[in-house]
């Protein structure tokens, strides 16, 4: 009934155990952007495909919804 040898709660303490004393490794905030001109202008890029694309679609939703508020506003008054 009693043995010497390591058990099930032995081995889930010790795991237990390394997950919360890990240390945590944060980034070196010393670091600074260093990536290049032409990685930039492409996110620029990006951002601005992004932008024209969203333009048209915020004023399609404006447009529905004010031509929405003024269907109802006919149909009671």
């Amino acid at each position: 009934m009693w043995s010497n040898g390591p058990s099930k709660r032995d081995g889930v303490a010790k795991s237990t155990n390394d997950c919360v004393a890990a240390p945590a490794f944060a980034v070196d905030t010393a670091v600074t952007y260093n990536s290049g001109l032409l990685v930039l202008l492409f996110v620029g890029c990006c951002v601005l495909i992004l932008v024209a694309q969203l333009v048209p679609a915020v004023l399609i939703l404006f447009g529905r919804t004010k031509a929405a508020a003024q269907g109802t506003q006919d149909r009671c008054c």
